[in-house]
């Protein structure tokens, strides 16, 4: 029992286990950004969507509740090794001196903090409905939701800022958790950048163009 227990919190499995929850929520907002994208085909396409999402049910919170416990993992594994790693020498989220150092390579910590505190403005906001009340007297009407929102510049600024900052974070954070399930290589370590850096981009663009077509009045 207790070697099972130093193996599960040994180094090696906690990034592993931080690399595949990361994994998780990649794929999650990709699926998200696609499903964002239906506002561009009109208020039906969009709440048709969203109805649809809704329809699934019980499937819909295991998903949810996936997600939760993907996020938990992920924030308590980087928790353990950032500790670990003052205490003993200086260690990135998988291997610095493999990967270099960059500007968000620097700021994981940073970025992943920031990025805990508008996640949980984000369920406050269009989950949870606690910051605009008014949204639940018809929760199907996603579509309006998302133009009433982002018609407040404050808002919008927040979440294109809100996207660079993930942007960042999974820059590097792709490519370390390939590195930390051992898949680098020199060989193909330019095709992981290239992806990581394709992937980062059209997330940002992607969400952020919402907000931005809103505030500019080309979605209404």
């Amino acid at each position: 029992m207790k070697s099972w227990l130093r193996l599960l919190g040994s180094a090696v499995v906690l990034k592993a286990l931080m690399a595949l929850s990361g994994l998780i929520m990649v794929g999650f907002l990709v699926g998200h950004l696609g499903g964002n994208l239906f506002i561009y085909l009109g208020k039906d396409a969009l709440n048709d969507y969203a109805a649809g999402l809704h329809s699934m049910g019980g499937l819909l919170w295991l998903v949810r509740l996936g997600l939760l416990g993907s996020l938990f993992v992920h924030i308590t594994t980087a928790i353990v090794l950032t500790r670990r790693n003052r205490h003993s020498h200086p260690q990135s989220y998988a291997v610095r001196s493999a990967l270099g150092s960059s500007l968000p390579s620097r700021y994981m910590a940073l970025t992943g903090s920031m990025l805990g505190v508008y996640i949980c403005f984000h369920l406050a906001h269009f989950t949870l409905k606690w910051t605009h009340p008014e949204f639940a007297q018809d929760p199907s009407d996603v579509y309006s939701m998302i133009v009433l929102s982002f018609q407040h510049p404050g808002l919008a600024g927040l979440y294109v800022l809100a996207m660079i900052l993930i942007g960042m974070h999974l820059y590097h954070g792709v490519q370390s958790a390939v590195a930390s399930l051992g898949f680098y290589h020199p060989l193909y370590t330019k095709w992981v950048r290239a992806g990581a850096i394709t992937l980062s981009t059209t997330l940002v663009l992607g969400f952020s163009s919402i907000p931005i077509a809103v505030l500019f009045g080309l979605i209404t």
